[in-house]
């Protein structure tokens, strides 16, 4: 059962996938860093299991979470059905109650109850349905970006013979 105000099971979710992902990536590129260190370089032949191993990285970390985020999108277009069915039949009873000329002390009920259901609206739109906390993005993030980055860095560097 998915409860979007309960998401610690699948933040524990997000955090396998990530430690799984950065376990792949670390030799991956441990791999793919030293033979571009090389001084014969790195061959067409010999980045294709790289690019394959990066490929199996990304599936690995977005994968599983993909399903989450789709089961989560779900709960979230449940409960926002559920929210505008109450209000429509809020209004219904607003509306019966001013056709039958009796608005007088049920109003203020009716009111309360419409605000408390725009207020739940409001909640549950803001609810997330990426199964994941920031600090997971970044760290996934970082391991994939980082070397990558230090790999253009050296380039650099060497085309300005420092």
């Amino acid at each position: 059962r998915i409860n979007l105000f309960q998401l610690g099971p699948l933040y524990a979710l997000s955090n396998l996938a990530a430690r799984t992902a950065i376990g792949i990536s670390l030799p991956t590129y441990l791999w793919l860093w030293l033979n571009l260190a090389a001084p014969s370089g790195l061959s067409v032949s010999e980045l294709l299991p790289a690019i394959f191993l990066s490929a199996i990285i990304i599936v690995t970390f977005i994968g599983p979470l993909l399903g989450a985020h789709r089961l989560l999108e779900r709960e979230k277009l449940h409960l926002l059905d559920e929210v505008a069915r109450r209000q429509e039949l809020t209004l219904a009873g607003l509306h019966g109650l001013i056709d039958a000329g009796q608005l007088d002390d049920r109003r203020a009920a009716l009111k309360t109850t419409l605000d408390g259901l725009v207020v739940e609206q409001g909640v549950i739109h803001k609810l997330p349905t990426w199964p994941w906390r920031m600090q997971t993005i970044s760290s996934v993030g970082v391991t994939f970006l980082l070397p990558m980055l230090i790999w253009v860095i050296q380039r650099l560097l060497q085309r300005l013979g420092i």
